[in-house]
């Protein structure tokens, strides 16, 4: 079967970039290279993956080599996934097995997701490795699993700050775990939220140094500020009530901002699913207001950006905390229907049909690529868009299987063995956490994208099709057991 992802792999791989020659860029993608480049220590994104391609760059420098690698390092951890759950569980029917296998091995949004400059397709593949990890110390309760398991963290955590909430997972993986050796149990748990807490402070202390303020995750606080103002217009304004000078100039900006646009402007941002419109439209309150702390107080731009970060966040708590009634039915209830039916955004289209390179990309990402290609071209127009269009869908109706199937494995395995087996409810409360901190966690914290939802999406290809086969009625000389 190896053998036969491998095959299929490279033919699809190949096909794909004979339709795209070159990969796809846009702005966060040609600034991940410059930090590669540059080799710059501390960026408005996290570190990981400009060390990937930093890494990738000793060994191979053309972009051809790059997407391959991106590709077939996704394809093996979602083979992984199905190796993993087959090896330590092991499924009955040979058709589910298959379809196991199918769905894990042919991926068509790996090939969109791994042609594009951004670290989703990376932490994927890291997170995929990790959840196998988690499924080995559930089962196995080895110590190279739980090292493998500290270091997949670690570098999910480097590559993409939604790893947040993996310490929470793996921490119970641990709890439940029985008659395991207590150190061996304690060591998991203080492990993991080391890690995190190491790597967070170990952050905090280089931003501090490279521009003055100890944050975590500057855009963690503009997030969060462009949270709070989708919600600004159904709140009351009176119950505002800030002490820091700093934050009233702030909500002046934004008051003038909402009092300024026309009403019907306003019905659109209110009526307009959750997004990020606060965070790049240059007239948004946001960027007005760096924008003025830059020119009469700082003079630099990147450190003010980080300076206004935690200014942002607490702004965007205090109109959260006080209104979280608001908070939940105008922002993370619709963004709770975009995690079930996700926005597409830049996975459905390529950067451009035509067009010459120098017009589309910088210099320093034509040198570090080696690109040596004139102009931008596709031989099969409107293949990713072909590509992705059933995705947001699919994902929504699968979503809802992993979560019904779950319960009916539990129900059919009571009726079966008279009662909840530790063996069968262990694996169940795993994927339920990962499931609903998943949930949880995009919903509360930013716009919910495809990309971003695609590690779940792609694990419920493994552990959930087990327990449908372990929920299916066993067969004895053809006829269905009771």
């Amino acid at each position: 079967m190896l053998l036969a992802s491998l095959a299929i792999n490279v033919v699809l791989f190949l096909a794909y970039k004979y339709c795209y020659p070159l990969p796809d860029f846009c702005s966060d993608a040609e600034g991940y290279i410059h930090v590669a480049v540059q080799d710059i220590k501390i960026y408005y994104r996290p570190f990981g993956y400009p060390r990937f391609l930093q890494l990738v760059h000793t060994f191979a420098t053309s972009h051809f080599w790059l997407t391959a690698i991106q590709y077939f390092l996704a394809v093996s951890a979602s083979l992984s996934c199905f190796l993993t759950v087959d090896y330590l569980y092991g499924f009955r029917r040979r058709q589910i097995r298959l379809l196991s296998w199918v769905l894990l091995s042919v991926n068509p949004a790996l090939l969109v997701m791994s042609n594009i400059m951004l670290s989703d397709v990376l932490f994927v593949s890291l997170s995929l490795f990790w959840f196998c990890s988690c499924l080995f110390i559930l089962k196995r309760k080895k110590w190279w699993a739980l090292f493998a398991q500290l270091l997949l963290l670690y570098c999910c955590f480097a590559v993409r700050y939604n790893a947040l909430y993996y310490p929470v997972v793996a921490v119970s993986v641990f709890v439940m775990m029985r008659r395991v050796m207590l150190p061996y149990r304690l060591v998991g748990i203080a492990a993991s939220l080391f890690v995190i807490y190491a790597s967070a402070h170990a952050i905090v202390r280089q931003t501090q140094k490279a521009t003055g303020t100890p944050v975590f995750s500057g855009f963690s606080g503009w997030q969060l500020a462009n949270n709070a103002l989708y919600i600004y217009k159904d709140i009351d304004r009176s119950t505002l009530q800030f002490d820091e000078p700093e934050m009233v100039l702030l909500d002046s900006f934004v008051r003038t901002y909402m009092d300024s646009i026309p009403l019907a402007a306003q019905q659109t941002i209110a009526a307009r699913k959750p997004g990020s419109v606060f965070l790049w439209e240059k007239k948004s309150p946001l960027k007005q207001f760096v924008f003025y702390e830059t020119r009469l107080v700082r003079g630099n731009y990147y450190h003010t950006w980080y300076h206004v970060a935690t200014l942002y966040q607490a702004y965007g708590a205090q109109i959260i905390r006080q209104n979280p009634g608001s908070y939940i039915s105008h922002y993370m209830l619709p963004n709770l229907w975009l995690y079930f039916v996700p926005d597409p955004e830049m996975l459905d289209h390529y950067m451009t049909d035509t067009g010459k390179v120098k017009g589309k990309v910088t210099a320093e990402t034509i040198k570090w690529l080696d690109i040596k290609e004139q102009n931008v071209t596709t031989h099969v127009a409107g293949l990713q868009q072909t590509i992705m269009a059933g995705y947001p869908a699919a994902h929504g109706l699968y979503l809802v299987f992993c979560c019904i199937i779950p319960i009916v494995y539990l129900v059919k395995s009571r009726r079966r063995e008279g009662g909840f087996r530790k063996e069968a409810l262990a694996p169940v409360l795993l994927w339920m956490l990962f499931l609903s901190a998943d949930i949880l966690f995009n919903t509360a914290s930013s716009n919910v994208t495809l990309r971003y939802v695609m590690p779940l999406f792609i694990a419920g290809f493994s552990l959930p099709l087990y327990f449908l086969d372990q929920a299916l009625p066993e067969r004895n000389g053809g006829k269905v057991a009771v």
